[in-house]
């Protein structure tokens, strides 16, 4: 049993050799065929391997040659960089030295600037001291303009003393002219050394200049008493598109002034006869200076024709007044050329006057009446009511300013009194005849206030202004369409372009004057 057991024994280990041989050759075989596999696999991943690393090869040199290439543009590109960055430094350079004569230039006109602020702060400092000096000039001047008002009441209450003293030596002429032969003695009223007036101041009677100013048609006439070199008398004609200014003694002509593209319809000088203000159809008021024949203001603010203008007095020439055609009177302050006040009025002006002494305005109607207008206020004083039955179409102060004569279309002459606001005296005469419809016709005072006289067609009527005795009408052989007597001889102006200087007495020679 044991040797069956041990053979049995022998089997079975001879059995598992020879599996196991079996089984160790078949993995050797397994084996060297993976292994063989595995190389085969190894060389042809070698070669791709390779295959690729020589592509990746040769795409590196390429890539090298283009960044070799890039990098020597490169180079190039730094190099032109680095010029243009020493050119920039040499802009650079040539700005910092710009730079640093611009902070000096600075500098100076900083020191400049401040030294011009110095000056500027003397400058107001100048200024403000001559505004305070400006006003107490304005107050001085306001001191000297109620001294002057002062003086001209007393100039007309001395001018109203010396017309009564006339009156009575008229009187003592008469009386003692009626005598035989006894001689008269003046001395009384003359007073030694003194001199017969060379006019003698009555309605006129005789022509002692005509003088030819235009072709046209003088719609307006005024005088006044130049100062600018010596005193003269000069008279101021306006026609279409022109004012013209004449001596006022011999008739020359002195100059004139254009108004453009329309016609004068209205003139007035101021009273030291160095300015003239013109009212003209296209709605302006022009403020010209006569010695530099040269518009000084242009004043715009009506809206229809100016049918009057002139200064207003006791103001030193600084204020003027003008009527127009839409119902208002305008107040201009003449120094800066602005409207300064606006008079609206219940019916259309036709024409308007200053006071002698600038206090009052007044206006003549459409509809008859006759107003006063404070010319400071432009407040109404007093209507008188309906004074013509017709309209009015002149109004005109005393020298005295206590009245005011009105024409209208009525054909009559009205005298007002401002001190009881009422009609004193209707003056008319049989051969007078209304003034044609669109003419103004103002009546006039003597410069004594003794004679007033207005203008009808051809003719000229005085009346005594205390009596309202008439004299004998003077025919023209024109027209008369203006009428002034600020100096002592009536100066008219006429419709065929004439003006004429008319007095009360015969010329020396006797002769009348063509």
């Amino acid at each position: 049993q044991a040797v069956l057991n041990m053979v049995q024994w022998q089997s079975d280990i001879r059995r598992r050799i020879r599996r196991r041989n079996v089984v160790e050759s078949a993995g050797w075989d397994d084996l060297l065929a993976q292994k063989s596999a595995s190389v085969s696999a190894g060389s042809y991943n070698l070669a791709a391997r390779r295959a690729t690393l020589l592509h990746d090869l040769n795409e590196r040199s390429r890539v090298g040659a283009a960044t070799s290439e890039s990098f020597a543009s490169l180079l190039r590109d730094i190099d032109a960089t680095s010029n243009a960055v020493a050119a920039r430094e040499g802009e650079i350079s040539e700005i910092t030295e710009a730079t640093a004569r611009g902070k000096r230039q600075i500098s100076l006109h900083r020191a400049e600037l401040v030294a011009f602020c110095d000056h500027q702060k003397q400058t107001h400092a100048e200024a403000d001291a001559a505004k305070t000096d400006m006003v107490d000039l304005h107050v001085q001047l306001d001191a000297a303009m109620l001294a002057v008002e002062s003086a001209l009441t007393e100039l007309l209450r001395y001018k109203q003393s010396e017309a009564e003293r006339m009156n009575d030596f008229q009187a003592v002429v008469n009386d003692k002219a009626a005598s035989a032969d006894e001689e008269i003695d003046l001395s009384e009223f003359i007073g030694a050394g003194s001199c017969a007036a060379p006019y003698q101041i009555g309605p006129p009677r005789h022509a002692r200049l005509v003088v030819k100013v235009s072709t046209s048609p003088i719609s307006c006439v005024d005088t006044a008493l130049c100062w600018q070199s010596s005193p003269q008398p000069v008279v101021s004609a306006g026609t279409v598109g022109t004012v013209a200014f004449l001596q006022g003694m011999e008739g020359n002509r002195l100059g004139q002034v254009g108004v453009p593209n329309t016609s004068c319809l209205c003139c007035g000088l101021s009273p030291d006869g160095d300015r003239i203000l013109v009212g003209s159809a296209d709605n302006i008021v022009r403020l010209y200076d006569l010695s530099t024949e040269r518009a000084r203001h242009t004043l715009k603010a009506h809206s229809s024709k100016v049918i009057s203008c002139g200064f207003i007095a006791a103001s030193n020439s600084r204020k003027g007044f003008s009527a127009a055609g839409d119902r208002t009177v305008k107040i201009w302050d003449l120094v800066r050329g602005n409207p300064v006040r606006s008079i609206s009025c219940p019916s259309q002006v036709l024409h308007a006057s200053s006071s002698p002494d600038g206090a009052f305005l007044a206006t003549c109607h459409q509809n008859g009446h006759v107003a006063l207008w404070n010319a400071q206020s432009g407040e109404m004083v007093q209507d008188l009511g309906a004074v013509h039955d017709d309209p009015a179409v002149g109004v005109h102060f005393a020298d005295d300013g206590r009245c005011i004569a009105s024409f209208g279309r009525d054909s009559r002459v009205v005298l007002s009194s401002l001190d009881t606001m009422t009609s004193l005296r209707v003056m008319q005469s049989k051969s007078m005849r209304p003034p044609p419809v669109g003419v103004t016709s103002v009546p006039v005072f003597s410069p004594d206030a003794s004679i007033v006289a207005v203008c009808c067609g051809r003719s000229i009527h005085c009346w005594e202004a205390i009596s309202g005795d008439a004299h004998k009408p003077f025919e023209l052989p024109s027209t008369v369409l203006a009428l002034s007597w600020s100096l002592p001889e009536l100066v008219a102006a006429a419709q065929d372009g004439h003006v004429f200087w008319l007095t009360s007495h015969q010329p020396d020679d006797g002769s009348p004057i063509s």
